[in-house]
């Protein structure tokens, strides 16, 4: 336990100055001599206005709605594209998309900021069974034309720099695509849809009281996962550089595919069974030749079997348990 100097003895409460010899400051103490210039000066000095000038970021809110055209529609899907920022959705029994913003820009004056605000924009694009949420500027290029939306971001070099959080509801059955790169997790909660996507960069991955189809990837970062429902189709969990940690109903039946460099595979299921690694066979360019390729991850099968779920991680564990009623 440490002990603070307001608990020593008045003779040890102040430490030695400079090296150690017998010069030991025993009391706070102030001994010092003025000439007559010197306190000239001083006096002076006492009424010279003093102002310290720090640059606080500017924060805003910004708020957003969008509507699906059919919200029965099991194919309606919302896709955010974040940059710095965490993303947070949340799926509730109403029907229309509630977007929240919280904008943080930080800059060196007033020029920048105003360069700032007019350059970064919270774009929503409302398509028949599609609503794509994201930021825009002018070394943003996006391309939402085709089924595949292209988002690049080409060379930064402005002075400001940015923060965009996300707070968005959607309807509790809607399919979620959302990512960030930087600064912030990607949370999804309480949704219930068909095919559900998750991607970072530096950061962790949360989804909690969700069911779907799953697709999720970090570089750096955990994934954990909560279902109601188990997955009827296959699903992907990667992350380089972190733990997985994934919680499904105990009626879970799947083939369970696993792959990592530094790190183990752990269950708490016990109908467990080993499967065979799948040796791939290619024909090579000569057209005579075969070849064979064992799959370098290590199989098991839960259950009775049934879709194929990937884990594959570079440094770290991967943990699969059941959830217990």
């Amino acid at each position: 336990m440490k002990t603070s100097k307001t608990d020593l003895p008045e003779s040890q409460k102040w430490s030695p100055v400079g090296k150690s010899n017998d010069l030991i400051v025993q009391k706070p103490h102030l001994a010092v001599k003025l000439t007559g210039m010197m306190l000239i000066i001083t006096l002076f000095s006492a009424f010279i206005p003093f102002k310290i000038i720090i640059a606080q970021p500017h924060t805003e809110i910004i708020t957003r709605t969008a509507r699906f055209q059919n919200p029965m529609d099991s194919t309606n899907k919302l896709s955010l594209y974040n940059i710095h920022g965490s993303v947070a959705i949340e799926g509730y029994e109403g029907e229309e998309i509630q977007i929240s913003v919280k904008q943080t820009i930080d800059t060196e004056d007033g020029d920048e900021l105003e360069q700032a605000l007019s350059e970064l924009k919270i774009k929503v694009d409302q398509q028949e069974q599609q609503v794509i949420v994201y930021l825009d500027a002018p070394f943003i290029d996006i391309d939402t034309s085709g089924k595949n939306i292209g988002y690049r971001i080409d060379s930064y070099e402005d002075h400001y720099e940015f923060l965009h959080n996300f707070t968005i509801k959607v309807p509790r059955t809607t399919n979620v695509e959302a990512s960030t790169i930087n600064r912030g997790a990607v949370k999804l909660t309480d949704i219930s849809a068909r095919e559900i996507s998750a991607r970072n960069i530096n950061g962790e991955i949360i989804l909690d009281n969700i069911s779907g189809d799953t697709k999720v990837r970090t570089v750096n970062g955990d994934i954990t996962a909560r279902y109601t429902a188990n997955p009827t189709g296959n699903s992907d969990y990667k992350t380089v550089n972190g733990t997985i940690e994934v919680n499904y109903p105990q009626s879970l039946s799947a083939d369970i595919r696993f792959k990592s460099m530094h790190g183990d595979l752990y269950t708490d299921f016990h109908n467990i069974h080993r499967l065979n690694q799948r040796v791939e066979e290619s024909k090579e360019s000569d057209g005579h030749s075969i070849s064979y390729r064992v799959d370098k991850f290590s199989p098991i099968r839960i259950g009775k079997g049934g879709p194929q779920f990937n884990f594959e991680v570079l440094n770290g564990d991967v943990y699969i348990k059941q959830i217990k009623s």
